[in-house]
């Protein structure tokens, strides 16, 4: 969490390379996105889960379901990016991809009708 603060007071001094602005929206679309499905975690945890994984902690299956989807998030960006045409197909894979070790895993990697 150190280095993240020293690396934003550069980036806000004007040394560009030492802060991604694509991490930000990346994790905020990512915990957003979390929130619609129910899990919710703070970017300091999802943060911590990511550099320093502990799977004892209480809040360990919110924060690796939130890390999950900023990686599914990044890789959506990164699909968008390529050019290539995203299809139903794509979607559905991030989605199961990112939801299968969810309770509701049964219902995930298709269209739904419902929240």
């Amino acid at each position: 969490m150190a280095d993240a603060s020293i690396a934003l007071m550069k980036y806000q001094l004007g040394d560009e390379g030492a802060f991604v602005p694509e991490w930000v929206v990346n994790h905020a679309e990512g915990l957003a996105s979390s929130t619609m499905e129910g899990v919710h975690a703070p970017l300091w945890r999802v943060a911590q889960a990511e550099a320093l994984p502990d799977i004892t902690s209480p809040t360990a299956s919110d924060d690796f379901q939130s890390a999950a989807n900023v990686v599914i998030t990044s890789a959506a960006v990164d699909m968008g990016v390529s050019g290539h045409d995203l299809s139903v197909d794509d979607l559905c894979g991030l989605n199961n991809t990112l939801m299968e070790a969810s309770p509701k895993a049964a219902s995930c990697g298709r269209l739904r009708n419902e929240q």
